[in-house]
Order: C-alpha cells, then sequence, then structure tokens
C-alpha cells in the first residue's frame, strides 16, 4: 500500500471508537509511566544477562565434557535444529526468523569460541598460567592495532597490558626478547591490500603465528573543532587509512594528504599543534581519548573494510584437530618454467585448500620471488604433514610460519523448511535432460565455454551451481522506498536469497545500506560505464539488462569488474548474440558471468514477453556458466508465474528472479505479493 493509501486509510479509520484497552495515539505519556515503563526493560536486561551467563557457563562444561573424548566442537545438524526450534517458538512470540536468527548466531558463536578456547588451553598448558599478558603493537593507545589486540584477548582483559611502539620491527623484537608474550600485526586489509612491510618481517622473525583477529576499520575524520570540510588545509594519516579513503579524500578539493607513523599519533599530532585547518583519519576511539570532534565518519572506498591482524609469539601452539585452523608457510620455487605451478599441485593432490598467496621479492636477488601462503589445515592432520614433506621436496626454500585457530567461523543458516513453514519433506528431484540437435551454435569456436565442468559462482553465503536453487527478489513497481525496510525483513523471512533494484527503481539507492542490514547479497543494475567504480564498491552482484546486452563500452567495464554479472539476454537477441556478449565479458578478466533468460517477442498478444524455456536447457549444455531466469514480465498472472518457475527448475536452470510487493494491493500482474512468494519458496526445494 503507497503512503498516500496509508494516509487516507488512517483518517477513514480515525473516526472510530477505540477500543477500551487501545491508547490514544496521540498526547504526551507521564513521566511516571516512563519510569515504569524503563524499570520493566532494565527488569528484562538483567534477566537476560543472567541466563547468557548461566548459558556460558553450561557451555564450558560442555567443553569440560569434550575434553577427553572426540566429540567434535561443532554439530552443524544440531545447530540447524536448534534455529529452526527458535524460529518457530519466536514466531508464536511475534518474533521475526532473521531477528532471532542473528542473536542466536551469536549466542552460538560464543558457544563455540568458548569451547575451542578451553580446548586449546588443554592443548597448550605452559600459556594458560595466570598472569599479566603482554601484547606488543606499532603505533599509541586508539590505534586499530591496539583495538584488535583488546578484541582478541577480549576474555583476559583483567590480566592484558598492551604496549606501543614505533615500528613494527620495534614490537616483533620486543617479544623476541621477551619483553612482551605477543606482537599484534596487521598484514591484510579487504581495501588497500598487503601490509608488506609486515610479510618483509615475518621472514626473518623467530616469532611463530598463533592466531588471528579480523577487526572491522570504522575510519573518522578528526578535528580540534567542528569546522567545514572547505576549511580544512592538511589531512594526516598512515598510509594505509589513506589509501582504504581515497574516494573520500578526492573531494576535499582545498586540503592535502599526508602520510604520518599511525592513525593514533595523527590525532595526537594535531591535537598537540591547536590548527584547526588540519584533521586526521583515525578511529572513534582515538578522537574520544583525546577529546576531539568528529567531522565525518565511515569514510572507507568500501562499507566492509576489515584488517586482518597475525597474533605471534615465541613459541609455537599445538591446535586441537578439532578446531578449524590455518598453516601460515613462506617459500621459494626453482626458476625453471612450471616451478611454481608444480608446488601448487601439491595443495590439490592432498585435497588442501589454499586461502593466500602472496608474492615478495627476494631483497638482493633481483626478479626472484617469496610466496606467502595460508591454507585450511592443521600441522597434525597427515594430509597437511604430506603436503609439507613433498613441498620440501620442490621448493629450494620452505618455511612454517605458524598453525592457529582459524577466525572465520561461518554462522549455521536455518533449514529453508524453519523459514518458510514447510511441513513437508523436499522431495528429490532431478533436472530433465534434453536431447538438442547439432547446430552451427553448438559448434561455436568460443574457448570460454569449453569446460568439462560447470562454473560455480559464490557471492557471500549463496551459491549458484548445479546443487543449489537461490531466489532473487526484484522490488515490485508498487514498492514505496519507505517500505523497503519491511519488504527486505519479508523476503529474508520468506526464504529469499538475493535483492535487486533496476535502475529506475525509486528504491534503489536505498538497497545497498538496508540489504546490509539483513545479510541479503544486493544486485544493481548497470547503465552506464560510468558507474563501474561505484557498483564494485557497493553491489554484491552486477546486472546488465537487455537492452544493453550488446553495448561494448559496460561490456568492456563489467569485463574488469572484480563482481559476478549477470548478463540478461535481450528480448529480440539470439543465444549466439548472447555467448558473444558474455565472450566479452569473459575475454576482458571477468570469470563471474551468470547468464538470465527473461522472455523473447512472440505473437501472443495477451503477455508482454514469452520466456523461452528450451533457451534455459540449450544454454545448459552449451556452457559452463550459471543460467538463471526471470520470469515476471512473461507472466500475467501468479499461478501460471510459479509453473513457469517449476519449469525453469526442473529444465536445469539454477536460480530464479521475481519481482515481489508487499502487498496484493499493489502487485500488478507479473508480481507475487508476500503470501505468493512464500508459497513459491515452498514449493522450490533448495536442494536438487
Amino acid at each position: 500500500m503507497s503512503a498516500a493509501k496509508k494516509k487516507a486509510a488512517k483518517k477513514k479509520n480515525g473516526s472510530k471508537k477505540e477500543s477500551k484497552d487501545q491508547r490514544p495515539l496521540s498526547g504526551e505519556v507521564s513521566g511516571e509511566e516512563i519510569s515504569r515503563l524503563r524499570t520493566g526493560i532494565n527488569d528484562i536486561d538483567n534477566q537476560m544477562l543472567s541466563l547468557l551467563a548461566e548459558r556460558r557457563h553450561l557451555s564450558q562444561q560442555v567443553a569440560e565434557s569434550k575434553a577427553t573424548g572426540k566429540s567434535p566442537v561443532r554439530d552443524p545438524k544440531r545447530e540447524e535444529q536448534i534455529l529452526a526450534r527458535l524460529i518457530r517458538e519466536g514466531r508464536s512470540r511475534g518474533l521475526d526468523a532473521h531477528f532471532v536468527t542473528r542473536i542466536f548466531h551469536e549466542v552460538i558463536d560464543d558457544s563455540v569460541r568458548i569451547q575451542q578456547e578451553f580446548l586449546q588451553r588443554l592443548s597448550n598448558p605452559d600459556n594458560s598460567e595466570e598472569g599479566v599478558i603482554r601484547v606488543s603493537f606499532q603505533g599509541i593507545e586508539g590505534a586499530y592495532s591496539h583495538l584488535a589486540a583488546k578484541s582478541f584477548f577480549s576474555k583476559e582483559v583483567d590480566r592484558l597490558v598492551v604496549e606501543g611502539f614505533d615500528t613494527f620491527s620495534d614490537a616483533i623484537r620486543a617479544v623476541e626478547e621477551g619483553h612482551s608474550d605477543y606482537a599484534m600485526l596487521p598484514v591484510e586489509n579487504t581495501t588497500s591490500g598487503s601490509i608488506n612491510e609486515v610479510y618483509d618481517l615475518l621472514l626473518h622473525t623467530r616469532l611463530s603465528i598463533v592466531g588471528e583477529e579480523k577487526y572491522r576499520v570504522r575510519h573518522c575524520l578528526v578535528s580540534i573543532a567542528d569546522v567545514p570540510l572547505s576549511h580544512l588545509k592538511r589531512v594526516y594519516s598512515h598510509p594505509q587509512a589513506v589509501a582504504q579513503c581515497t574516494h573520500f579524500l578526492s573531494q576535499l578539493e582545498n586540503a592535502s594528504v599526508e602520510y604520518y607513523t599511525d592513525t593514533a599519533m595523527s590525532v595526537e599530532k594535531i591535537k598537540n599543534e591547536g590548527d584547526d585547518t588540519q584533521a586526521a583519519i583515525a578511529s572513534e576511539v582515538a578522537a574520544e581519548l583525546f577529546g576531539l570532534v568528529i567531522l565525518e565518519r565511515d569514510l572507507a572506498n568500501q562499507k566492509d573494510n576489515f584488517t586482518r591482524f597475525l597474533v605471534a609469539s615465541r613459541n609455537p601452539q599445538i591446535v586441537d584437530q578439532r578446531i578449524p585452523c590455518k598453516t601460515s608457510i613462506v617459500m621459494a620455487t626453482g626458476q625453471e618454467p612450471g616451478s611454481l605451478a608444480k608446488a601448487i599441485l601439491v595443495f590439490q593432490k592432498y585435497g588442501v585448500n589454499l586461502t593466500k598467496v602472496e608474492s615478495r621479492p627476494i631483497l638482493g636477488n633481483p626478479w626472484e620471488e617469496m610466496f606467502y601462503l595460508d591454507f585450511e589445515g592443521n600441522l597434525e592432520e597427515n594430509r597437511v604433514r604430506s603436503t609439507i614433506e613433498e613441498l620440501t621436496k620442490t621448493t629450494r626454500f620452505i618455511k612454517v610460519l605458524g598453525c592457529y585457530p582459524s577466525r572465520d567461523l561461518l554462522p549455521t543458516q536455518p533449514p529453508k523448511e524453519a523459514l518458510v513453514e514447510a511441513t513437508t519433506e523436499a522431495e528429490s528431484s532431478s533436472a530433465t535432460s534434453m536431447e538438442a540437435e547439432v547446430t552451427d551454435l553448438e559448434q561455436t569456436s568460443l574457448w570460454s565455454f569449453a569446460h568439462k565442468e560447470n562454473t560455480t559462482i559464490k557471492v557471500r553465503e549463496v551459491l549458484f551451481s548445479d546443487t543449489e536453487f537461490p531466489l532473487i527478489a526484484q522490488t515490485g513497481p508498487g514498492l514505496e522506498p519507505d517500505q523497503l525496510p519491511q519488504w527486505l525483513r519479508e523476503i529474508k523471512e520468506r526464504g529469499g536469497n538475493l535483492v535487486y533494484s533496476n535502475s529506475s527503481h525509486p528504491a534503489q539507492s536505498q538497497l545497498v545500506e538496508n540489504s546490509r542490514s539483513f545479510q541479503l547479497p544486493c544486485i544493481l543494475e548497470c547503465t552506464s560505464p560510468n558507474q563501474i567504480a561505484t557498483l564494485g564498491r557497493e553491489a554484491d552482484i552486477v546486472l546488465v539488462a537487455g537492452q544493453n546486452m550488446e553495448n561494448p563500452d559496460i561490456l568492456e567495464a563489467v569485463g574488469r569488474l572484480h563482481r559476478p554479472v549477470i548478463l540478461t539476454r535481450g528480448h529480440l537477441a539470439s543465444l549466439e548474440e548472447l555467448l558473444e556478449s558474455a565472450q566479452k565479458i569473459l575475454l576482458g578478466g571477468n570469470q563471474q558471468v551468470i547468464l538470465c533468460e527473461a522472455g523473447i517477442r512472440t505473437f501472443q498478444a495477451d503477455q508482454k514477453l514469452t520466456l523461452d524455456l528450451s533457451a534455459i536447457a540449450k544454454l545448459k549444455l552449451l556452457t559452463h556458466l550459471p543460467v538463471i531466469a526471470s520470469v515476471s514480465r512473461s507472466s500475467e498472472s501468479s499461478d501460471n508465474l510459479t509453473a513457469l518457475a517449476n519449469a525453469t527448475r526442473n529444465l536445469g536452470a539454477d536460480g530464479l528472479l521475481v519481482s515481489v510487493n508487499l502487498e496484493s494491493e499493489s502487485s500488478p500482474s507479473g508480481n507475487l505479493d508476500l503470501s505468493q512468494f512464500k508459497e513459491l519458496v515452498s514449493g522450490l526445494h533448495q536442494v536438487r
């Protein structure tokens, strides 16, 4: 319902007599009433804290019971059952599934970490002694390394002593010489990339990596006074912080940027100098510590701006094999052709997943490289031991930097039947195979499509693959911008996986920020190559609509993009033309292309477009790329739309895009309301 309709309905109902237990909407609540309500809220908060503390105590007991056995720390099936039960119970109490899931993800995460930390203490008794924990870092109080150290050792805060040093090498030396127990070292950032100085130091230190912390960095522009941005002449910060905020800094026409030793130190500098034309980029904590003013927040080029820190100690740690962990090594290969490939294939041979490869030049050996690698696995595992042993034979230098618990604890997702309240078991289904005649199109020389295996594209936790069938909800034409948060909540509640808004929809500008709150990947339309920089920062997937399918400038731009691209077939385009456009994107470097069949022009007078079902089956035979269907423009009724959706799945499609409105009154033909969307999700089983 539009805002205007809501206002009219409210006016119409205004004369109706209120029920005796309904409070008037106007007028002020008395101070006594507010005090009573606040007291009630405080009592509930205290009860919640007591229950959380009791639950943590029980989690500790669970950890102790697992100490002598081989029970896994995590039981994904049990976690799914817990979430399903809690969602059902929450619904009966008026709580939506998204709210319940977010809360209990934190609770379950806390329980898992308690168990992991307990098992680690048992495996490393020498590190469990009571006493002061001394941590060294580069910078001063308020620096991000300081904040990351407090986060990593948050459960030991009562005995934590954190000491800042001028340089990374000084912080490392403090641990090597026994003045500190651990060093907190930043190694990479999601916006600005690797911190090379730290990588170079890791090669030569005797320390071992024993942990990692991924800390969310929120840069602020700090000044000694609340002045307009145009008043600023100089901005100070660490080079990494500057690199992460280049888009914001480019808007400061009158200010030059100068590098400084540390973010927090730059705040200290501008305070000591007392010049209100100077500013610093640093954390909010640093601004508060020095009593300065924050002019702007969240300056980073990317919203999700994280820095990964490594925790280094004099002695390596043993990691219990039930705990997910990483191992970091550095190696140098021979200079003959294929030497690096030969080393990398060792990981494939033993089924070890590489998560990072970083190259650094070898000082004194021009054009020779050292390679820093992170991989999932424990040094106590046979497959990892075999990997390291074989690498010693294929490399000319190898050093294990450390084996440590991974900070990546992926949350268990609730079962789909819990989200859509389905009561029947998912039926097993298989994609219908389709025999096709050999045509000139099948014999095309498009090299990029000659893959033996289908491509899987992962967007956050959503997979476009042979085994998953993600549902993309498009903002319907009747959706008002102020209804967007409610719409996103309902889409999440009913089992939607991604959200999309085309360039003409009034809610598109708000979709990115709001979708993050509900952990729904966001798809935005590209209508011009000038948008690429913005879309690369904000969108999880970029969509090229049918009318731009053959636009060379747009295809070239998205070919350079490090984001998946949905390429929609134009309603007058052939399959060959669609594949040629996809080829241009692939040749540009972007291998994450998803093809979309959205309907073609036919002689059907009762509908805008006709969904070409045969094209879906044909594309699945011809390409390794995922293929999805957009069905809303090819149907005049919700019943027909549901039938089309089922048909696309049976023909092997890898996903579905459908337009959804909040209410049936505002749902034109070809669009679903929320109840119809729920029925659609219930009927489309997520696992084939």
